[in-house]
């Protein structure tokens, strides 16, 4: 990542990381693995299922394009992403959080909620009881989970447009009013750099 666009990013991760005291999580993996690095590349190479049982690809929003998909038919963007279970009451909490940011920023920025290995038809009841707007996704196996490093839930992951990580947040924030305030204005800048064609040009999988 060029030096200008890393410092930028832990600029903002520092800002957010002030009032994101870990209060809330359920355990569902190794307590030793290690943390994300911010700025740093991450994993976008898989496939996950939506409830309707269809294939989603990462990649179609943020970070290089598939094989054969032409840059010019897509707009990358920053993703916002929540790994959560339907028995997670801090997940839960979180979810209206989420829900505003993604009504206010609507196609400039992908929120998506991944489930981590529970049944269809539970996570589906779930999402009739929420109301949520944002695109459920269904991580049956572990295997996105097991990429982003999730060891507890929530885990709360963004990526830049390039595909690398601005946030890594395990565990609720102690105080989600200011975390998700922080984090907006993280989306502000995070947006403005996507449509500009000279961060465009940055993005390492660009052929100039």
């Amino acid at each position: 990542m060029p030096k200008n666009m890393q410092a930028a990013l832990v600029s903002l991760w520092f800002i957010i990381a002030v009032s994101a005291a870990q209060t809330g999580s359920i355990a569902v993996g190794d307590s030793s693995l290690p943390m994300l690095s911010i700025g740093s590349e991450t994993p976008v190479y898989f496939v996950v299922r939506t409830l309707g049982d269809q294939r989603y690809f990462l990649r179609d929003e943020c970070g290089p394009p598939r094989r054969r998909q032409k840059l010019i038919s897509r707009s990358p963007r920053p993703v916002v992403t929540s790994f959560f279970a339907t028995y997670c009451e801090p997940c839960k909490e979180e979810i209206p959080h989420l829900e505003r940011l993604s009504q206010k920023w609507g196609d400039s920025v992908s929120f998506l909620l991944v489930d981590f290995r529970e049944p269809e038809r539970v996570v589906e009841s779930f999402v009739d009881s929420i109301g949520t707007s944002i695109t459920i996704l269904i991580d049956r196996y572990g295997k996105a989970a097991e990429r982003f490093l999730v060891n507890v839930i929530p885990t709360l992951v963004i990526l830049d447009h390039c595909g690398y990580l601005a946030l890594y947040q395990r565990g609720q924030a102690d105080d989600m009013d200011s975390f998700f305030a922080d984090m907006d204005r993280m989306l502000e800048g995070l947006v403005a750099r996507s449509r500009s064609d000279q961060e465009q040009a940055l993005c390492p999988w660009v052929k100039n």
